[in-house]
C-alpha cells in the first residue's frame, strides 16, 4: 500500500502540493500558433495599445489578428482570464461554450488562456477532461489550489460529474472526489481542489439548470464574414504560408505583453451596480446574472487600467470603473448578454426569441404557435412539435418578453408577438 493512500486510511492530512505535470498542459494547443514569450517589440506595441482611447477594443482587434474566428467568443475568454486579477470581488466565474463538435471551441479557448501562461511550469492555467474522475487525473495526488486559477474543462460529457465539480467550486470553494475503501469502512479522498476559478467549459450536450444556473452559457455562433475568415487562415496553414503564421504571433505577443505589463492586479472600484441593480429583472430571483456580469465589467476596467483612474493605499492597488467600461462590454457581447440578463439561455428558447423580434414584433406581425413552429424551422433548423412551442412561449410570456392576444387567430387561436427585454428598454433611459 502506497504511504499517501495509508496516510489517507489512518485519517492523517497531507501536504499540499502543486499540480502534477500533465494539468499543467493545455490540450489541442497548435506548436505553429503558440506563444511563449514576447520582446521588446512587443512591449513597445502593447504600449499603442494602451494609449488607445479604449485598450479593450484594441485588444479584440489583436485577438482576431492572432486567432481569429468568432469575435465573441475570443472576448469572452479574454475577459473572464481577467477576472481573477480583481482583488476585491471575485467569487469565481463559469464560462460553458455549448456549440457542437468542429466550432474551434477548444483551439481558441487554449491558445487564449496560453497568453496567460509564464512558462510551462507556471500553474495559472489548469486542464482537466471533461468526465471529472480520478482516471482522468492520471494517479491519485491531494490538494490542489485553484483559487483564482483559471481552470479548463475539455468537452463536458458526463454531466453529473461535471456538474458536481463546477457548482460546488464555484458555490462553495472546493471539490473533493472520494472513493470507498474495500478493505475498512472509510473513504480515501482521492483528489481536492481547493478555491474559486475561473472556469471554462466546453460542451456538446445541453446544460443542466442547476449548473445553467451558475455560469455564463456562451453560444457560439458564427458570422459568415467569420467563417470566411478561419477558411482562409486554415488554407493558410496546410499551404504552409510561415509569413501568415508569423504575423499571426505578433499579435499573440503583443497581447501577452500588455497582460504582463499594463493588466495588474488591482482591486475595482464602481459606482454603478447600485443603480442596475435597482433596474435589473424583477420577475424572478437573478441575482448570480448581475453577479457574472458585473465580473465582466470588473475585468474591462482591468483591461482598460492605463486609462482609468488608478492609486496606491496601504500597499494595495486600486483602480476606479468608467461607466464606459460597463458600456464597453455590453456592446462587445451584446447578444450573448441579451440573454443572460433577460433570462433567455436556453439555447432554443432564445432562438425563438429571436425569430420573433424579426417575424412576429407586433400586434399586426402576431403569429400562432403552429406558425412559430414552422418560422423556427425555417429560420434557425430547429424542429419541435407544436406543444414545445407553446411551452417556450409560456416560459417567454412569464419573463415578460413576449405578449399573447388570446384567441385572435384563426380558429380562436391565440397569437404571439416580441417585445424587447426589460434590459433593453432600459438602454435609451
Amino acid at each position: 500500500m502506497g504511504r499517501q493512500v495509508a496516510a489517507k486510511l489512518m485519517g492523517e492530512e497531507e501536504e499540499e502540493r502543486g499540480p502534477p505535470r500533465h494539468l499543467l498542459e493545455l490540450p489541442g494547443l497548435n506548436p505553429d500558433l503558440t506563444v511563449d514569450g514576447y520582446g521588446d517589440d512587443d512591449v513597445e506595441r502593447a504600449r499603442e495599445i494602451a494609449e488607445a482611447e479604449v485598450p479593450l477594443e484594441a485588444l479584440a482587434g489583436e485577438l482576431q489578428a492572432y486567432i481569429g474566428g468568432c469575435r465573441e467568443m475570443n472576448l469572452a475568454v479574454f475577459l473572464t482570464a481577467v477576472a481573477p486579477r480583481n482583488l476585491g470581488k471575485f467569487e469565481g466565474f463559469g464560462l460553458v461554450f455549448y456549440g457542437p463538435y468542429g466550432t474551434r471551441k477548444t483551439i481558441t479557448t487554449v491558445h487564449i488562456l496560453n497568453l496567460f501562461k509564464n512558462g510551462s511550469d507556471d500553474d495559472t492555467v489548469l486542464a482537466i477532461g471533461g468526465k471529472i474522475t480520478e482516471a482522468a487525473f492520471k494517479r491519485r495526488f491531494s490538494r490542489i489550489d485553484v483559487n483564482r486559477k483559471l481552470l479548463f474543462v475539455g468537452e463536458m460529457e458526463d454531466v453529473k460529474d461535471a456538474q458536481l465539480l463546477i457548482s460546488q467550486l464555484l458555490t462553495e470553494g472546493k471539490y473533493v472526489s472520494e472513493i470507498a475503501d474495500k478493505e475498512s469502512s472509510k473513504r480515501i479522498i482521492t483528489f481536492e481542489l481547493k478555491g474559486r476559478p475561473a472556469l471554462f467549459v466546453m460542451s456538446n450536450i445541453d446544460v443542466p439548470p442547476k449548473l445553467a444556473d451558475r455560469v455564463l452559457i456562451f453560444d457560439v455562433r458564427w458570422t459568415p464574414e467569420e467563417i470566411r475568415d478561419v477558411n482562409k487562415r486554415i488554407g493558410q496553414e496546410l499551404d504552409g504560408f510561415k509569413t501568415s503564421i508569423e504575423k499571426w504571433k505578433r499579435h499573440g505577443r503583443a497581447i501577452k505583453a500588455y497582460l504582463a505589463e499594463f493588466v495588474k492586479p488591482a482591486h475595482v472600484l464602481s459606482g454603478f451596480f447600485t443603480s442596475l441593480a435597482e433596474r435589473f429583472r424583477t420577475d424572478t430571483p437573478a441575482w448570480r446574472t448581475l453577479v457574472r456580469l458585473a465580473q465582466l465589467c470588473f475585468a474591462a476596467t482591468l483591461v482598460n487600467q492605463p486609462r482609468r483612474f488608478t492609486w496606491e493605499h496601504e500597499g494595495k492597488r486600486y483602480v476606479l470603473m468608467a461607466l464606459e467600461d460597463v458600456l464597453s462590454v455590453w456592446a462587445l457581447l451584446k447578444s450573448q448578454l441579451t440573454a443572460e440578463v433577460s433570462g433567455l439561455r436556453q439555447k432554443k428558447i432564445k432562438a425563438l426569441y429571436d425569430v420573433m423580434l424579426k417575424e412576429a414584433y407586433d400586434e399586426n406581425t402576431a403569429k400562432s404557435a403552429r406558425e412559430l413552429c414552422t418560422l423556427l424551422e425555417a429560420h434557425a433548423d430547429i424542429k419541435v412539435s407544436e406543444r414545445t412551442i407553446r411551452t417556450y412561449l409560456n416560459k417567454l410570456v412569464e419573463l415578460g418578453v413576449v405578449h399573447v392576444l388570446e384567441r385572435a387567430g384563426p380558429h380562436n387561436a391565440n397569437l404571439y408577438y416580441a417585445t424587447k427585454t426589460a434590459w433593453e428598454s432600459h438602454q435609451g433611459n
